[in-house]
């Protein structure tokens, strides 16, 4: 390749927003923890299974106060850099053939977040307009693993780190938020 001169280089302006430079300070990722979390965005989505396509939704959770980082007390300098940032968990809408653990994950979603009470039906407008700003308590997990080569099955390469929100432990009620609240602050005290 011949050497180039900028004039001869013509590239889009790309602007860097402050969530942008959020993102980036923190790594984007949210370590393994407890998050005190608003529901910020609720969007119909297609869900790829593993043998299947269905319709679902996408959940983005605003972390708005971290509780536990690693089992322990967040520092300071971990709530700065968490606060703020946003994680999402895709839930599937019942389709044929869907198992017993599907159906009772969904339900213990809603119940958490406290879309639905016991002897409600879940609707659309729950999931779409009724979440949007409840806060929940998000439980973030280990979910690292190894990329498998495809014709021996076997790991191969480095261990890829990530987190998730918990399968079927991902969700607890926030209750009374501002309780919440008060008691993850009294943590620092001890």
């Amino acid at each position: 390749m011949a050497d180039m001169k900028w004039e001869e280089v013509d590239i889009a302006d790309e602007t860097v927003t402050e969530e942008d430079a959020h993102e980036i300070e923190s790594g984007g990722k949210i370590p393994i923890g407890l998050y005190l979390c608003e529901i910020w965005e609720s969007k119909p989505k297609e869900l790829k299974l593993k043998k299947l396509s269905v319709f679902g939704v996408e959940l983005t959770h605003k972390v708005s106060k971290v509780l536990e980082i690693n089992n322990r007390p967040p520092s300071d300098e971990e709530k700065k850099v968490l606060v703020g940032k946003k994680m999402t968990n895709e839930i599937p809408f019942p389709y044929d053939g869907e198992e017993d653990w599907s159906i009772r994950r969904r339900k213990n979603i809603a119940l958490k977040i406290g879309i639905i009470h016991p002897g409600q039906a879940i609707n659309k407008s729950m999931w779409q307009k009724d979440i949007l700003g409840r806060f929940v308590i998000v439980r973030v997990v280990d979910s690292s693993y190894r990329r498998k080569d495809k014709q021996t099955g076997q790991e191969t390469g480095p261990t890829i780190n990530a987190t998730k929100i918990g399968f079927f432990d991902g969700y607890e009620s926030a209750g009374d938020k501002n309780k919440v609240v008060d008691k993850a602050e009294g943590w620092e005290d001890i």
